[in-house]
């Protein structure tokens, strides 16, 4: 599985901005690829994936971990893990246009449906940082468990969903009062949850004991525990079909399941060290970032085969869409 950085750099002097030639990029959905081991982020045109827009890949902070863009496409935030900071990227020009402090070891990353928050989980701080979109601001820190690494926003309900790594739970956070309301235990080592929209599930990973929780979150209970490969790590629910994506980092597969039966239908091949995962609007692909090999596989989600493999920068933790132009 691929580990984490645990090494937090001592640094001389505040992170800068970064300078890069602004360019406008042609309206469109386009894939952000967070590459650790060269501190860059990749963005792949979705329509012609062999070709990356002008100017990428974007140079960011130290060890970016995850990315997430705001609803509107205007924004991307990647966490930076080894700087203990989040980059803003204007995606209209692909530059850095802000740089947030955070708590310790950034990791997870997810923006709410209304796209006024950010909420960055802090695995060494055991906390979440949520910031405010509108000034690139941290406004509140909260509490959670020992190790929060994922996090998901639910569409449905006022709720964020934290795992907490260290000690196999997810805590429910209350987006309206940013408190957390509720712990569900899980399997051992929960790594990145996803929430199926209007189904009122989450998904969780397992990374330890090879398998995926079920939570209802009605009730915040777990309703069933799905048996997956070896050492899952990410998830992505599509959002019209009965279809939940899972990447098994120690296996180099891809986990398909129908989210109806809740289990496990396929199991795809894809590049070595699987991690981040995605699934496009209209559920027919889905991207996965492929951490040891430097690329990203393409899922053709009718027949769950790769149909394209893109070269990437070094060390692609994570993948998500965005649609700048809208």
């Amino acid at each position: 599985m691929p580990a984490l950085v645990l090494t937090i750099l001592c640094l001389a002097a505040p992170p800068q901005v970064r300078a890069e030639a602004a360019q406008i990029v042609p309206p469109g959905t386009y894939a952000y690829v967070t590459n650790q081991a060269d501190n860059t982020v990749s963005v792949i045109n979705v329509a012609n994936p062999s070709t990356a827009v002008a100017g990428s890949p974007i140079t960011v902070g130290t060890g970016p971990a995850r990315v997430a863009v705001t609803p509107d496409g205007t924004k991307a935030y990647v966490t930076n893990e080894t700087e203990n900071t989040v980059s803003v990227i204007n995606t209209s020009t692909n530059t850095v246009i802000n740089t947030i402090y955070v708590g310790t070891l950034p990791v997870g990353v997810a923006v709410a449906p209304n796209g006024t928050k950010v909420y960055v989980t802090n695995a060494l701080d055991s906390s979440v940082s949520v910031i405010n979109t509108s000034t690139d601001t941290v406004i509140n820190t909260i509490m959670v468990g020992s190790g929060p690494l994922g996090v998901a926003v639910s569409p449905d309900q006022p709720k964020a969903y934290v795992t907490n790594n260290n000690n196999n739970s997810v805590s429910v956070i209350n987006t309206t009062t940013n408190t957390v309301t509720n712990t569900v235990m899980v399997g051992t080592g929960p790594f990145e949850v996803a929430i199926a929209p209007g189904k009122f599930r989450a998904y969780v990973t397992n990374s330890i004991d090879d398998s995926v929780s079920v939570i209802n979150t009605s009730t915040d209970t777990v309703t069933h525990v799905i048996p997956d490969g070896a050492g899952p790590l990410g998830v992505a629910v599509a959002s019209g079909h009965p279809r939940a994506y899972v990447t098994n980092g120690n296996g180099n597969t891809v986990s398909a399941i129908n989210t109806t039966t809740d289990a496990v239908t396929n199991t795809i091949p894809v590049g070595a060290g699987p991690l981040g995962v995605v699934v496009t609007s209209d559920d027919k692909k889905a991207y996965v970032a492929n951490s040891n090999a430097n690329t990203v596989s393409v899922i053709n989600t009718s027949t769950n085969t790769v149909t394209d493999t893109i070269q990437v920068g070094a060390g692609p933790l994570d993948v998500t869409l965005g649609t700048v132009g809208k």
